[in-house]
């Protein structure tokens, strides 16, 4: 039997185990009591900020157990978990380490619970205690400066002194002076902060609720870690969302340091919207003028004074009437011999430009539609991603850009179920985007509408 038909036939068995034991756990009978004795977490998620791994879970409910971060450079199973490296084991409350591997590669975690005896328990659920994607990391960072030393010196049986070399434990740094000002174009934020310690590694994260404990910590995103040499970030969220940020020593990582004015804000801080007017049509070929009808007009401004238009959604056509009973009867007669399969979703489409701006880094616009993209677009938040859309289109785009935006809106408004709307919004940047890249949306959109 092939591994995939191996695969295939046990699935069944795992869901039926998965469902029962992340409900009940796993018990043991211990003079007629049931016992868990092989708990596990549940709700493992990897984010990756190249080259740190930044992990997430949930702890057993009610449970003291210690748990175990293990790293291999593939997925962790009974048959391998003893090759993995134990990269660290954290008291129980934690439930989050960021974690630097050593060289460039694809790593795979698993986060294991302790047994009685507290040792770990080797038990992997794949998508609760077990990455199934490979964290992929190319830009490992130098190595830290070497840990400080002392010398003693001992008098050995000949007389002679020998000298000792103890090193010195390092102390996470204390973060304080937390300090987040706009730059002069709006379009970032300067944050600076204070270290008693230059040598250790300082992250940033951002988060729309403050920023005071783990569970807290969990929820920001890490926008960027520095050397203890360079106390200042350059950050560009997207404007007109309040943020609240906070510091933390990278390696020590103790939620327990957040201290609501000295290295995490009480009060948020938001960048103002932009004021551009756009006013967008469909192009009509000089060489052809009568290819196409009269030009689509999106008027999102108002054209004496610029200002924005309170709703520049376009209406779509309403249908005048509907069709009879008689008439969707002799349709569903007409149709019965070709059955329709249910439609596939697709991918969502993110251009390899926009999630890697490359030699763009440095420009504002890029590294804001970068972190929409990558958090709560990629995560298929789509109401929270229309909203952050519709703040960045307010920044004066470039017109590659803005098409590209107005095609991520019209993915998501896509994902809601909102075709009409969508469709409108695919056709509009069609020309900018490109037909092979749109059409593919459209053509779907008009099979979901004809489906009954």
């Amino acid at each position: 039997m092939s591994s995939s038909a191996l695969r295939n036939s046990l699935l069944p068995l795992f869901l039926g185990f998965l469902l029962f034991g992340g409900s009940i756990g796993l018990f043991a009978q211990a003079d007629g009591d049931m016992s868990v004795f092989a708990p596990f977490i549940s709700q493992l998620r990897i984010a990756v900020r190249d080259p740190q791994v930044r992990l997430t879970w949930e702890d057993i409910p009610n449970s003291p157990s210690t748990y175990f971060i293990y790293r291999y450079t593939r997925e962790i199973s009974t048959s391998n978990y003893f090759l993995a490296e134990q990269v660290a084991q954290v008291p129980p409350g934690t439930q989050i380490y960021i974690d630097t591997p050593p060289v460039n590669g694809n790593y795979y975690y698993a986060v294991l619970a302790a047994d009685g005896s507290g040792n770990p328990f080797p038990v992997f659920i794949p998508m609760r205690n077990i990455t199934l994607v490979p964290a992929r990391i190319s830009m490992v960072m130098a190595q830290n400066p070497t840990p400080a030393t002392e010398s003693t010196s001992e008098t050995g049986d000949n007389g002679e002194s020998a000298a000792e070399t103890t090193p010195v434990p390092e102390v996470p740094a204390r973060l304080s002076g937390l300090r987040v000002i706009a730059r002069s174009d709006n379009l970032a934020f300067e944050i600076s902060y204070q270290t008693d310690s230059p040598r250790r590694r300082v992250s940033l994260y951002r988060s729309t609720g403050p920023i005071t404990n783990s569970e807290n910590l969990a929820q920001a995103l890490l926008v960027d870690t520095v050397g203890g040499t360079i106390n200042q970030f350059i950050d560009y969220p997207v404007p007109g969302v309040a943020y609240y940020y906070g510091v933390l020593d990278t390696d020590a990582l103790d939620p327990g340091s957040l201290v609501r004015g000295t290295n995490t804000l009480i009060n948020p801080v938001s960048l103002p919207l932009g004021e551009q007017a756009v006013v967008t049509s469909v192009p009509v070929e000089a060489a052809n003028p009568r290819a196409l009808g009269l030009p689509l007009l999106s008027s999102q401004a108002r054209f004496i004074s610029t200002t924005n238009l309170d709703s520049p959604v376009l209406p779509f056509p309403s249908r005048e009437t509907e069709p009879t009973d008689r008439a969707r009867q002799a349709f569903d007669i007409l149709m019965a011999p070709f059955p329709q399969a249910p439609l596939p979703e697709p991918e969502v489409l993110i251009f390899p430009e926009d999630r890697d701006p490359g030699q763009e880094q440095n420009k504002a616009e890029a590294r804001i539609l970068q972190s929409i993209l990558t958090t709560q677009f990629q995560n298929r938040n789509w109401d929270e991603s229309l909203s952050l859309f519709a703040n960045l289109m307010t920044l004066p785009l470039e017109t590659e850009r803005r098409a590209r935006v107005e095609f991520y809106q019209a993915q998501a408004q896509y994902f809601l179920g909102n075709y009409e709307q969508s469709y409108l919004a695919f056709l509009l940047i069609r020309d900018q985007v490109g037909a092979s890249t749109v059409d593919p949306w459209m053509n779907d959109i008009l099979l979901r509408l004809r489906q009954p």
